[in-house]
Formats: C-alpha cells, structure tokens, sequence
C-alpha cells in the first residue's frame, strides 16, 4: 500500500512475455520521472511499469504551475519516452500519456480487469509491428524555380526583353506556380501513402504547415504515421527510396524515423 502523499505514474502496461528478472535487470539502471525508482508491477494478465512520485509533483497549486512550465515538462517528458522505449526491446507494450497517474495498486488492477478485452486486442494487432513516422518536405523556393525553368525551357511562357516588363511576368508566373503548391503536394503525399498502405496496419495523418523555420530542410508538406509489421519494413523502405529517388521531384525530400512504440495507435482507455 502506497502512502497518502504519494502517487502511482505510469510509463506502460505490457504483455507477460518479458520475465520479472529481465525486466527487474533493465529497470534497476532506470531513473524515472522527477528522479524516481521505476518499478513493476505483475497483475493477471499484464505488468505495469510504474513510479511512486510525490503527490505534490502533479497535483497542487505549485504543480499547476510546474505543469505550465517547458523547461520543467520537456525533460520529464523524454524521461517518459525513454523508459517507454526501453522496455518496448523486452516484449510487446501500450505505452500510456505523459501524467498517467493511479492512487493504488489496486485501483490499476480496476482498471486492467476493466478494459483486459481492449488491451489484449490492442497488443494482438501491434504484435511484431512499431510505429514510424515519415515527413514529406518541399524546398519550396528551389522548386518554384526548377518549375519556372522548366516551363521556360519547354516554351511555354515567353518572357518579354525588356526588363521592367520581363520582370513582372516572372514575379506572376512564380505566383502562380506557389499557388499550383498544394494540389501537388496532395498528388505526391497520395503516392506516398499508396506505398505505406500496401504494408501497413494503420496509418494516420498528421498537421502539417508550409511555414515551418526548418529552411534547410525544407516545408513540412505532411506528416504520416503508421504502424508496419516488422517483416514488411524493408519492403516500405526499398519503395520509398525508389520512388524518392526516380519518380518523385527532386525537390521533394522524404524522412523516415522510427521505430518506436505504438503511441499514437493506443485506445481510449477511460479510468473511471
């Protein structure tokens, strides 16, 4: 029984596949949120991974302010992360939300008992699958004068000698072609996500802007997630760069990270 000043956060809930004594050896090298022991817990069907933290961390009126501050949440935050994706290597997970807190053991058990079906359906769909997440970019400036150049080269604008004129043709054909951006990068984010889909269990989408500060990169254009069995990986990756590579404008850039748990696929878990 845990005592009244303290609460019970939670990094993940995970299958029995991984042994207490692998599972003791990885976490005992752990520090979790605010600098706690990360523990874990054996239930009926699951284990949870968990810390016992102050209560004062989360909840109060310092907490509220704590809880607004980045400099305080980034850090904390990776450290959820972190113990999430060590874990993952020892069996399959269901990471939880960054300030999942129970009061008890007991109450945790409530919990798993209450939504075992969803759990167990979640970790057979995940089974032998992560999550990765892949970033379609736009040099946008290059490929306004690739397209500029190109219409140039194959006549169809013909731009005036003189200058002042010649000027002002160039500067509404470039306006045009920025307003053409969209429509081909929904072209090209459909192809893209023709190729994931063939070998993907889910995938989502998500927000995406043309005004990101990332110049160098280029212009986030979209941003997709999806969750690939391991043994179609190689398959999505060999496509991508093929497709990268010969099919795609060269001023359109692809990024792969992963693999990482399944934290955007996890169900809504109620803990009420």
């Amino acid at each position: 029984m845990i005592k009244s000043n303290k609460l019970l956060y939670v990094y993940c809930f995970l299958t029995k596949e991984a042994s207490d004594e692998d599972l003791s050896s990885l976490l005992e090298d752990l520090k979790g949120i605010a600098t706690a022991t990360v523990s874990f817990e054996v239930f009926t069907h699951f284990k949870c991974v968990y810390s016992e933290v102050d209560k004062n961390i989360f909840q109060g009126e310092e907490a509220e302010a704590r809880l607004e501050d980045i400099n305080w949440i980034a850090p904390q935050a990776a450290i959820h992360q972190k113990i999430i994706q060590e874990v993952d290597k020892l069996a399959p997970l269901l990471p939880t939300k960054f300030g999942t807190l129970f009061s008890a053991i007991p109450i945790i058990d409530k919990f798993l008992n209450k939504h075992e079906a969803t759990i167990t359906e979640f970790f057979r769909t995940t089974a032998n699958a992560k999550e990765w997440v892949l970033k379609g970019r736009l040099l946008k400036e290059q490929y306004v004068e690739s397209v500029f150049n190109q219409r140039i080269a194959s006549h169809q604008i013909n731009l005036s000698p003189k200058q002042g004129t010649r000027y002002l043709q160039e500067k509404k054909i470039k306006s045009e072609i920025l307003r053409e951006i969209p429509a081909v990068t929904d072209h090209f984010k459909k192809r893209v996500l023709d190729i994931i889909s063939k070998d993907s269990l889910q995938v989502l989408f998500g927000n995406t802007t043309l005004n990101t500060n990332e110049k160098i990169l280029g212009d986030l254009v979209f941003n997709i997630t999806f969750l690939a069995p391991l043994h179609s990986l190689e398959a999505i990756k060999d496509n991508l760069v093929y497709f990268e590579q010969l099919e795609s404008n060269s001023d359109f850039k692809l990024e792969l990270s992963g693999p990482w748990a399944p934290f955007s696929f996890v169900p809504e878990l109620t803990t009420d």
